[in-house]
């Protein structure tokens, strides 16, 4: 690795720059847009009032030399150190059309177009640091995205730093993105550079990727990210894992949705008994719902009905029993699901959703099952009135309805924010998927009964 100054024969001579503009700068240097060979670059040079400064004119220098061992797409590209007639030794570097990060922020980007800056980002830093240069002055203002697909260019190198710049080493960065050890006038290392990427995690995405941000924000720079790919890592777990759980849980209501239609038909094409059984004599107790649990608008029954099949003559009374029973017996279904909630065992919104989806399917099976026990002239009949209760409890725990429906927070949501920890949501997670996958097979179950199977 080379360092110290670059003498001028070492310039390469080239065709004068043309049609010069100066673009805004509020440090040391001097940006300048030119054009040569129809091609438009940034030169980068001194103001007028550092030119004569040896230590200013080290630092541009230091750049060029550095930013020299740098081709990554996510970072700006030199192409050398030349003398200007305009502004005099400069960096030509690649002109990107582009805006900065705080002005993309501003157009209100998608999560996607978010996700994408991060990863680049640190795809970028990550390559800096394999060949052990820190930037040290990470920030919003000195990261490009492209109007054309987005992509991250890491501009600024003027305070990066390298092991074999030691002499030209400053105490210099920018205030609010840097991390404790810059304050402190310590030693550097990429975890640096980590810890102002954690701010402009937090600054892409405010309520998400709550744990992360905190554990790159940490004091001890020993308790942060190792290094920028093992940031990159957790950002890509923690997206597969909430990707997965979406996903299971928009699926099981899905099926939810599904099984209105199916039950919507079935109504309309009453199933034939598909067994002896059903004209023996049953008799099936129904346990009576805690009082202290209520479901909304309804009040339950208090007394204990037994469910006798009567004699073939007497259909009517046992449509009656059946219909006075469907009631109580869906409430009874949904009882530990209202009972969860307002104990507080069930404190988040992923779980209401699955454990209704999952009652839903239990209430359709028991229908199904109770409705084998009258003759078909009086199944459509039954399938209404089952229908109505059903369509009440979905009403209530699965419609968006903002009125009526059950509001708790989203777990997802909090652990994003940095409220649960990752054992916590991990745990919550992979119940969630359980009951999801049981609810799947009473679904199957169901599927078989009404295909007579």
């Amino acid at each position: 690795m080379t360092s110290g100054r670059v003498e001028p024969a070492e310039y390469r001579s080239s065709e004068q720059f043309t049609n010069h503009s100066d673009l805004p700068s509020d440090s040391y240097c001097r940006l300048c847009k030119a054009q040569r060979y129809g091609q438009w670059f940034v030169l980068k040079a001194l103001k007028p009032e550092y030119v004569a400064n040896s230590i200013y004119q080290g630092f541009l220098e230091k750049e060029f030399q550095l930013m020299m061992q740098l081709s990554h797409p996510n970072i700006v590209r030199v192409y050398g150190l030349e003398e200007d007639a305009v502004v005099g030794r400069a960096i030509v570097m690649e002109w990107v059309d582009g805006r900065l990060l705080e002005e993309f922020l501003r157009e209100n980007p998608s999560q996607g177009s978010r996700r994408q800056v991060m990863r680049q980002l640190l795809d970028g830093l990550s390559y800096c640091h394999s060949r052990q240069i820190i930037h040290r002055d990470l920030k919003p203002g000195n990261i490009l995205v492209t109007r054309n697909g987005g992509n991250v260019k890491i501009i600024d190198f003027g305070l990066a730093d390298s092991d074999g710049y030691a002499v030209l080493k400053e105490p210099a960065y920018t205030r609010a993105f840097a991390a404790p050890e810059q304050l402190a006038g310590e030693e550097l290392d990429c975890r640096t550079d980590l810890y102002a990427a954690g701010l402009i995690l937090k600054q892409l995405f405010p309520k998400r990727y709550g744990r992360i941000v905190r554990k790159c924000l940490r004091p001890r720079r020993e308790s942060r990210y190792s290094s920028a790919s093992e940031l990159a890592a957790a950002l890509a777990s923690y997206d597969r894992h909430r990707k997965a759980a979406s996903w299971i849980i928009v699926a099981l209501l899905s099926v939810v949705i599904l099984g209105i239609a199916v039950w919507w038909l079935m109504s309309k094409s009453p199933v034939t008994p598909t067994n002896s059984e059903s004209s023996e004599t049953t008799t099936e107790a129904v346990q009576p719902v805690s009082d202290t649990v209520s479901v909304p608008d309804l009040p339950l029954p208090t007394e204990n009905i037994s469910i006798t099949k009567p004699a073939q003559d007497d259909k009517g009374e046992l449509l009656t029993i059946l219909t006075k029973n469907i009631r109580h017996e869906f409430d009874s279904i949904y009882t530990p699901l209202q009972k969860g909630i307002d104990n507080g065992t069930i404190q988040y919104k992923e779980q209401v959703d699955v454990k209704a989806a999952h009652s839903l399917c239990l209430c359709q099976i028991h229908a199904a099952q109770r409705k084998m026990l009258l003759p078909p002239e009086l199944r459509a009949t039954y399938q209404e009135i089952a229908s109505e209760e059903w369509t009440r409890i979905y009403g209530y725990y699965i419609s968006t309805d903002d009125k009526g429906r059950v509001n708790l927070p989203s777990f997802s949501d909090l652990h994003a924010q940095g409220k649960i920890s990752d054992a916590e949501w991990e745990a919550i997670n992979s119940k969630i998927i359980r009951d999801a996958e049981a609810a799947n097979k009473d679904w199957q179950k169901l599927s078989r009964i009404y295909s007579g199977e």
